[in-house]
């Protein structure tokens, strides 16, 4: 009984966790991004406003990170059956995770420096970048939760 209890309560959070990391990232990239260059004119006008709303959100991400990394390795430990097609998606599903965890590290400590210091010349290629970088994040969270679901 305390066993089932614990696996739904693991399985509970690390699906609020993916939906909220998902749908954190979509709405960003697709509503927020555009709406602020859209109503700044240009892309140097814009980045104040996208350098205060991003402001604290490293923290927020590295822990949705580390509590799905935490409760994916409990899950999988307690999962009773491991056939080689689980093996398979769950080695997938750590890869795509590792990845999209290296994607925000490199966002994170190498490119926001580099845009923050950036002259106005500049900024519309590190927005682009960032723009590229955050479709195929969002595309590989997309990935690993529809490969989560245990059919």
């Amino acid at each position: 009984m305390w066993l089932e209890l614990l696996r739904l309560t693991l399985t509970s959070v690390h699906v609020l966790v993916e939906a909220l990391w998902f749908g954190a990232m979509a709405y960003s990239i697709a509503v927020v991004q555009p709406r602020i260059l859209a109503d700044a004119g240009s892309a140097a006008a814009a980045e104040p406003l996208a350098t205060t709303i991003a402001a604290g959100a490293r923290w927020k991400v590295v822990g949705l990170i580390a509590t799905l990394v935490v409760t994916g390795v409990a899950l999988a430990l307690l999962h009773e059956n491991r056939t080689p097609l689980w093996w398979v998606v769950t080695g997938v599903r750590a890869l795509i995770l590792l990845t999209v965890g290296g994607l925000f590290w490199h966002v994170s400590w190498r490119m926001w420096p580099r845009r923050i210091f950036a002259l106005p010349a500049e900024i519309p290629g590190h927005q682009a970048a960032f723009r590229r970088i955050g479709w195929t994040m969002l595309s590989l969270v997309g990935a690993f939760v529809a490969l989560g679901v245990d059919l």
